[in-house]
């Protein structure tokens, strides 16, 4: 074309058609699909600097055709192999290297290229080359497939994308020679090579989940981790050029501090996408919403997350309990330097975190963990200098009692219990309760007793074991009465409990009954009525009609 006069001329070119897996095709249409491609991708960065109030266009690229498919930042040259010529993800690919370098406004890109397959680049290349090369890797795939997806040049040129096999989806790879195909969605999750912060591809998830708008979750019952953010691609590349963010550690950490600045509940919204790709830490017990007493500490746990390489994964953590939101004035307890991934906590530090709790009852937690070889990741600066876990939520109430009396058929009630703590130990669908206090015995002498009971609550099923004292110092042991009972109404009662007691009083078959509640002195009679019961052994019926509970 170079020997053509000046002037417009009118030239027609015909190819022959490109066929896919062939290495005899017409090379000239290959060729005119790396210039369709290289165009269109253009006017996506076109539109990117006119986003950013710019009405130059980006600085000039030359694309070089049939080459080993690479871009060289010393020449400025885009190479596109054979077999890529028809895979336009390629293409875009290669193009948003040289992009995210010359039409940055910031060094947020300064990958040293090298080897890559997906998985951690760490082993290869070493911890600050291998995080640059992945985070290199990383967004120049998220931004070809962003650009393909929103498709700008389209609604603000007027030029868009060709209907092009293979475009426009969320997947990238290579349909040509050995194919593969990586789903930005889901693989930075799933697959086993998405190995943490120097993984390309747990940061192509992160950084897709930060631009799509499914609500996907880190996939743990126990464990309240949702994608929730869906932002511009532009907005996505305006982040990008906020600062030196040249691997993913520093980006996450900038942006997590603009995110605490603003408002700290919404910080976890973008750290849930560094959890679900294998980077930040996943807090998982207590399990999210779970219920607790102020009396046993339950066991913090998480995954440590990081980067798969030995020496490389979170290593040291934070701990912060808040109560009833994440904005400092509600931190009420942090538990630093720990170095494993659980913690339970001293019968002391449970009292301290829950003392405030029959005011507010809800309490957020999330753990903070870092890796410090070679250097700290994330580094010490705009944020926290660590990746923050999902927040999980728990609730104590310190206002479920056990009250109940234990008694002969027309005699009132051997003894009473009414507002003992219940401990609960979710992990076994058990409610522990005990006490000690004292009550009457059937002659209204004083007895001193120690309770022990578990509510079973898969069965709806009681059982208690009382021991009866004459004294308070609990040294003159009278008997020790067992008492099973199943649920009945609201009560949980038996006419003929299995009980191993001494039976003096003359009343063989003795009656239990137990009730829960939220207040710890509910109202009640204030002197015990006698229970006056019909047993019915034909139909096997029972029936309670008054049934008092006091102190």
């Amino acid at each position: 074309m170079t020997d053509c006069p000046p002037g417009s001329h009118t030239i027609n070119l015909k190819t022959g058609k490109p066929v896919v897996n062939s290495s005899s095709d017409d090379i000239a249409a290959r060729a005119f699909s790396v210039f369709d491609a290289a165009f269109q991708v253009s006017l996506e960065g076109l539109c990117l600097w006119l986003d950013d109030g710019l009405v130059l266009p980006p600085f000039p690229i030359t694309v070089i055709f049939p080459g080993p498919s690479s871009y060289d930042e010393t020449d400025n040259v885009v190479r596109i192999a054979r077999a890529d010529a028809l895979d336009w993800d390629v293409v875009y690919h290669e193009y948003f290297h040289y992009f995210s370098r010359e039409c940055a406004f910031t060094d947020f890109n300064t990958g040293p290229g090298g080897t890559h397959d997906g998985s951690s680049a760490i082993p290869t290349h070493g911890k600050d080359k291998g995080m640059r090369l992945a985070w290199d890797e990383a967004i120049a795939t998220v931004m070809a497939i962003l650009a393909q997806l929103e498709g700008r040049a389209g609604t603000v040129l007027g030029i868009p994308k060709p209907p092009m096999p293979g475009t426009g989806d969320r997947h990238f790879g290579d349909s040509e020679g050995n194919t593969w195909s990586w789903d930005l969605e889901t693989d930075g999750q799933t697959l086993h090579y998405s190995d943490g912060y120097g993984s390309e591809l747990s940061i192509i998830g992160a950084l897709y989940d930060l631009w799509d708008t499914d609500k996907d979750n880190c996939g743990w019952q126990e464990a309240l981790c949702t994608d929730h953010l869906s932002l511009k691609f532009h907005d996505i590349w305006s982040l990008f050029n906020t600062g030196a963010w040249d691997d993913v550690g520093k980006f996450y950490n900038y942006v997590s501090g603009l995110l605490l600045g603003a408002d700290p509940n919404l910080q976890p919204l973008f750290s849930n996408l560094f959890v679900m790709n294998h980077i930040a830490p996943l807090a998982y017990a207590p399990a999210h919403n779970s219920m607790h007493s102020t009396t046993r500490p339950p066991t913090f746990s998480w995954i440590a997350h990081g980067d798969s390489t030995p020496g490389y994964e979170n290593e040291e953590f934070t701990l912060c309990i808040f109560k009833n939101g994440l904005n400092p004035g509600k931190l009420v307890f942090t538990k630093s330097n720990l170095t494993t991934t659980s913690w339970t906590p001293t019968k002391a530090e449970w009292q301290t975190i829950t003392r405030d709790a029959s005011s507010t009852p809800r309490y957020d937690w999330y753990v903070m963990g870092w890796n410090k070889k070679t250097f700290r990741t994330p580094p010490v600066g705009t944020g926290y200098g660590a990746f923050t876990s999902n927040m999980q939520s728990f609730q104590i109430n310190p206002s479920i009692y056990a009250h109940g009396m234990m008694g002969c058929p027309n005699k009132s009630a051997a003894l009473f219990f009414n507002g003992f703590p219940l401990e609960v130990d979710v992990s076994s669908s058990r409610y522990p309760f005990h006490g000690s206090a004292a009550g009457t015995d059937y002659d209204g002498d004083s007895i001193y007793f120690r309770l022990n009971g578990e509510f079973f609550l898969e069965q709806s099923k009681v059982v208690v074991d009382i021991e009866m004292y004459q004294d308070p110092g609990y040294s003159v042991h009278i008997r020790t009465d067992h008492a099973e009972a199943y649920a009945w109404n609201e009560y949980f009662y038996d006419l003929e409990c299995d009980l191993t007691r001494d039976t003096s009083a003359g009343c063989v078959p003795i009656w239990f009954a137990v009730r829960f509640t939220a207040d710890k002195n509910p109202a009640a009679p204030e002197t015990p009525d006698v229970i006056r019961q019909s047993w019915d052994t034909d139909k096997a019926d029972k029936t309670v009609s008054t049934l008092g509970l006091s102190d």
